[in-house]
């Protein structure tokens, strides 16, 4: 079985590299409302979630910055996920359950 998951070293560099002060990901080429070709920068989100690093859940405890940008023309705007992160995902009740009462038992 494969994982679609990057590897930590990916997660980390994205971690050092992106962020307010450190850096940007690259801006699209066209927006993904009208295609149009110009995009701005239009601040950050801060996100908290979870990802699955080697089967281990890895919590980002002092949240991950996201880039939002926004067409010039349309105004669209949109939230730039690094490749790790699958925005909407839910997770299965069976898999909610394991993980619970693995909490349950070491909360460490």
């Amino acid at each position: 079985m494969s994982s679609i998951a990057l590897p930590w070293t990916d997660i980390k560099s994205y971690l050092e590299s992106i962020g307010p002060g450190r850096g940007r990901p690259q801006r699209p080429s066209v927006c993904i409302q009208c295609e149009h070709r110009h995009i701005w920068y239009d601040g950050w989100r801060l996100v908290f979630c979870v990802v699955l690093i080697d089967g281990t859940p890895v919590r980002f405890d002092d949240g991950l910055w996201l880039q939002r940008v926004a067409c010039s023309l349309c105004w669209f705007s949109w939230t730039l996920y690094p490749p790790f992160l699958y925005p909407h995902r839910s997770f299965e009740p069976d898999l909610v359950e394991a993980a619970a009462l693995a909490y349950l038992k070491d909360p460490a």
